[in-house]
C-alpha cells in the first residue's frame, strides 16, 4: 500500500487528488492522508512564482511530518497579473521517496475585470466569487472555475488535471 499526503484539507482539492492517482495507477492501493499545511505564501499570491512556491512549500511541509510516506502533494492556488488584470493559476506539486519531483498546471483563465479589482484591494478569489455570486465558500466547493462555468468545469476536475500532469513523470519514468 502506497502512501501519499496532501497538503489540503479542501474538500475539492483532496478529492481530485485522490481521484489523479486511483485513474493514474489503477492497480496500485492507497492511503491518503489530508493534513493542513502552512503554504508559507500570501493567502492570496499574487504572482505565479509566490503560487509556485506555496505549492512547494506545502509539499515540504507534509514531508516534514509524514516522512515514511511513498508521496506528498501541494496544491496552491493564485494569480497572476496581466496587463490590469488577472489570470487564475494553480499548481500543483508531486514528490516522491525517491526525490523526483513532479508539476503540473491547471487550466489558466482571465478573471472577471470586477474580480480582478478586488484582488488588487486585497481579497482573495475565493471572497470575491462568493461576494460577485451570492454563495458561501464556494474554493471548498465548485471555485471560481465553477461557477463561470455553470459547473462545466469544477474546481476538483481542474485540478485533478492538473494533478494528472503532476503524474506524468512517474507515468513515464524512463523519459526522466
Amino acid at each position: 500500500m502506497k502512501i501519499v499526503v496532501i497538503g489540503s484539507k479542501n474538500p475539492a482539492k483532496v478529492s481530485a487528488v485522490k481521484s489523479a492517482f486511483k485513474e493514474v495507477f489503477p492497480k496500485t492501493k492507497f492511503k491518503f492522508k489530508s493534513v493542513e499545511v502552512n503554504s508559507g505564501v500570501s493567502r492570496q499570491p499574487l504572482t505565479e512564482e509566490e503560487t509556485m512556491q506555496g505549492a512547494m512549500n506545502r509539499v515540504e511541509g507534509c514531508e516534514q511530518m509524514f516522512p515514511e510516506s511513498d508521496y506528498w502533494v501541494g496544491l496552491e492556488s493564485g494569480v497572476e497579473p496581466e496587463n490590469r488584470d488577472y489570470l487564475l493559476v494553480e499548481w500543483v506539486f508531486v514528490l516522491n521517496k525517491k526525490g523526483e519531483l513532479g508539476k503540473g498546471r491547471a487550466l489558466s483563465f482571465l478573471l472577471p475585470t470586477k474580480m480582478s479589482k478586488d484582488i488588487s484591494d486585497g481579497f482573495s478569489i475565493g471572497d470575491s466569487n462568493d461576494k460577485f455570486f451570492n454563495k458561501d465558500n464556494t474554493g471548498d466547493g465548485v471555485g471560481l472555475v465553477g461557477t463561470l462555468t455553470n459547473e462545466i468545469i469544477t474546481r476538483e476536475k481542474s485540478s485533478k488535471d492538473a494533478c494528472i500532469i503532476a503524474l506524468i513523470r512517474f507515468i513515464n519514468k524512463r523519459l526522466y
